[in-house]
């Protein structure tokens, strides 16, 4: 399972809301010790600077992502992702990979041009009722 969600919780790592844990590479969920926690670049956990475990990172093709809910997907039986050379950036939080500027500009011109097309539906409609009068009116 991929997923971008994440929590900490009763000394293990969770990947969802849900309590499924961050699995290292070897599918075993990874345990969390007592000491000051710090991740590495490459994924790599430690407590008081001692190694607990490795997060993975796996590179999947999106076409193979099955969504199965929300920010959660999986991958079809059988597939084996690769390791990916993408690092993790310690201390520090994920941004949107779109901005706020361009999907404004997005969502104002689709609705300029919905709010055109509407008027000109009605325009139309208005010209049709017209003519349907007059045409009714004279037979």
């Amino acid at each position: 399972m991929a997923t971008r969600d994440a929590a900490c919780s009763c000394g293990q790592l969770q990947l969802t809301v849900q309590g499924d844990p961050v699995l290292d590479a070897q599918h075993k969920a990874i345990k969390l010790g007592t000491g000051v926690l710090a991740i590495e670049a490459n994924g790599t956990i430690t407590s008081d600077k001692s190694p607990i475990g490795r997060i993975p990172v796996w590179q999947i093709d999106e076409p193979d992502l099955i969504r199965e809910s929300g920010s959660r997907f999986a991958t079809p039986p059988g597939l084996k992702p690769k390791a990916s050379d993408a690092v993790l950036v310690p201390n520090s939080l994920e941004q949107a990979n779109v901005t706020t500027v361009d999907r404004m500009t997005m969502l104002t011109e689709a609705s300029r041009s919905f709010e055109a097309l509407q008027k000109g539906i009605s325009v139309l409609m208005n010209d049709i009722d017209s003519r349907a009068i007059t045409e009714l009116g004279r037979k």
